[in-house]
């Protein structure tokens, strides 16, 4: 814990991989005043993703992966903390997530709202 805070005291990039309870580790985590930017919380152990499902929305250039990302994030709630983290600062951190498109977890109303919008995902496989 102690590197960790102080690799992002100095605003240096850091990954951290942990095998534990996810929900004890975050309360842990937030009781001594590290806030991730991006972290990944398995459904099965939050119950955050019930009743979601996972799509990619491809976007062949920049432009059109930003419009992407700002369809998503304002169709998200606006207390989706994790969801819309995910989308804000995913490129900065994965290389490979700065085009080709963004996968992302939506409701089936989330996904309809989206459809009324004009953005659709990919065909599932």
């Amino acid at each position: 814990m102690r590197t960790l805070k102080n690799e992002i005291r100095q605003k240096r990039p850091l990954s951290v991989g942990l095998i534990a309870d996810v929900q004890a580790t975050i309360a842990e985590v937030a009781d001594r005043g590290v806030n991730p930017d991006l972290r990944v919380e398995p459904a099965d152990q939050l119950g955050e993703n019930e009743g979601q499902h996972e799509y990619f929305f491809p976007a062949p250039d920049a432009p059109a992966l930003h419009k992407v990302d700002a369809t998503l994030l304002a169709t998200l709630a606006a207390d989706d903390v994790v969801r819309r983290r995910w989308i804000e600062r995913v490129p900065k951190y994965l290389r490979e997530a700065r085009s080709g498109g963004r996968w992302t977890w939506l409701s089936d109303e989330e996904l309809e709202s989206l459809a009324t919008q004009g953005l659709s995902p990919a065909p599932q496989p």
